[in-house]
């Protein structure tokens, strides 16, 4: 049986979706600086999470939790990394 969809962080290149019919990968933004990685997993696998709960296609979902990561790298510590959703759709929409 196994798994039938494995996504990959590949953490300043993006995401990556691996299945028996494709491979997608999903381009990371860009940062001007990285302050700390801390909570950059946690951070796009919340938003990944959230984004397929509500229905967002996977390659959506995965530059929504991308973005989600990336923001964390910006701020220090873990729970002061993460962003509100209006800071992670906005990045979205700037980037």
């Amino acid at each position: 049986m196994g798994c039938p969809n494995v996504i990959l962080t590949l953490c300043g290149e993006g995401s990556l979706l691996v299945n028996r019919q494709e491979e997608t990968l999903v381009l990371a933004f860009p940062l001007a600086s990285i302050v700390d990685s801390t909570g950059a997993g946690d951070a796009f696998n919340a938003a990944l999470a959230t984004a397929l709960a509500e229905g967002m296609g996977v390659a959506g979902a995965m530059r929504f939790g991308n973005a989600a990561g990336a923001l964390a790298y910006t701020r220090a510590d873990t729970i002061p990394s993460f962003h509100q959703r209006a800071e992670i759709e906005y990045f979205i929409t700037n980037n």
